[in-house]
């Protein structure tokens, strides 16, 4: 027997190696992937505690108001032609914010005509 390493045994041992790699790099995916979910979660948590903070503060007593009568009166707030209108108008708004946000994150110079502002962006002058 040779003691010299056939090329068939180093790509094999080679493969071995790329196999384990491949494992951890997967591995790794998956806790990343977790990571993110834990995130979301966290931040659903943060935003309806954050809500039902909110909505708590403007019911008196809200401790002995039960989670059904609670549900009874939004459905009931929310029916009323102007909450409707009301909604709709901060939807509206919060998209119209975060689509001119998107814009202005992507173009360095230009912004969309609609923000009723115009924005002028000095060049540095160059010296000589």
């Amino acid at each position: 027997m040779s003691t010299k390493v056939s090329n068939k045994e180093k790509l094999l041992a080679k493969q071995d190696r790329l196999r384990e790699d491949k494992q951890r790099v997967e591995s790794r995916i998956r806790a990343l992937q977790n990571q993110i979910k834990e995130e979301d979660r966290k931040a659903r948590t943060h935003r309806l505690c954050t809500r039902g903070g909110m909505l708590e503060s403007f019911l008196p007593d809200p401790e002995n108001i039960t989670d059904d009568a609670v549900m009874d009166l939004l459905k009931k707030l929310f029916d009323l032609p102007a909450a409707k209108k009301l909604v709709s108008e901060v939807v509206n708004q919060s998209s119209d914010h975060e689509a001119a946000f998107d814009y202005a994150k992507n173009q360095s110079t230009e912004f969309p005509a609609d923000l009723n502002e115009s924005y002028e962006i000095e060049e540095p002058e160059e010296d000589e």
